[in-house]
């Protein structure tokens, strides 16, 4: 198997009212190889005073951040603050995959 990467746009999954807490919007980027799997963020909190994101990377996925060398490259780009729909172009523009589930699979 050969590297995967994918996002969930959290704001459009079903479960979105349950998830999303105190941000606004929330990215979650997956990674996934062979034999590993980790998840990074990008938050935009309700309570910022600017409204800027947030980029949260928890121990275990520093390895998946180091695999998305290309967002990153792009993301610093911009010359304006990063918004909800930029993000969303730049991960697909670099070929993520969206895996938002916008309807539950439990019945």
């Amino acid at each position: 198997m050969s590297t995967t990467r994918s996002f969930i746009q959290v704001s459009k999954a079903w479960y979105a009212g349950s998830a999303l807490g105190d941000d606004t919007e929330r990215f979650d980027i997956i990674v996934e190889d062979t034999n590993w799997s980790a998840q990074f963020s990008v938050h935009w909190p309700k309570h910022s005073p600017s409204g800027s994101s947030e980029l949260v990377v928890l121990d275990d996925a520093w390895r998946a951040l180091a695999g998305c060398n290309d967002l990153i490259s792009s993301m610093a780009m911009a010359i304006e603050a990063l918004t909800p729909p930029m993000l969303r172009a730049q991960l697909l523009s670099c070929g993520f995959a969206d895996a938002t589930a916008s309807t539950s699979s439990a019945h």
